[in-house]
């Protein structure tokens, strides 16, 4: 059931972006969301240290960080797709495998963490929200 919750949480982010897309630009959404979500993951890694084998705690910023993903990575591909209009097809394999391969690997780091803590978890999620705001900052924001 916790699965498909947090699928769900993915899903409605997509749907909810889709709506936000109609009265607001793509890059703003993605700018807000990245440093939204990145204050949602440190204050609760903050919550962690107090609190680190709170289920809830794990549960909700989980859920969190799967509505984050929902929000950012298909923003975020339509933008980076835009770059390269004359091979669209290659674009979307290019962006898809790019996103497999992060998801593995951040799948496979996340195996060697121990569930009852919820601290290195947490990390691993204020990174990613940290690789991805720099290079929002440093790529997409250039070519905007």
């Amino acid at each position: 059931h916790l699965a498909f919750g947090l699928g769900a949480m993915y899903l409605l982010a997509t749907i909810i972006s889709r709506r936000l897309l109609k009265k607001y630009a793509a890059e703003k959404i993605i700018c807000f969301g990245i440093h939204l979500f990145l204050g949602i993951a440190l204050i609760g890694l903050l919550m962690s240290y107090f609190k680190s084998t709170n289920l809830f705690l794990i549960i909700t910023l989980s859920g969190l960080m799967f509505y984050a993903a929902g929000t950012i990575f298909p923003l975020s591909m339509g933008k980076g797709m835009s770059f390269f209009r004359h091979i669209a097809g290659t674009s979307t394999a290019t962006m898809f495998l790019v996103n497999t391969l992060t998801m593995s690997l951040v799948a496979f780091l996340m195996g060697f963490i121990n569930i009852h803590n919820s601290i290195p978890m947490l990390w691993v999620d204020v990174s990613l929200l940290l690789s991805c705001l720099v290079i929002y900052r440093g790529l997409m924001r250039k070519h905007l």
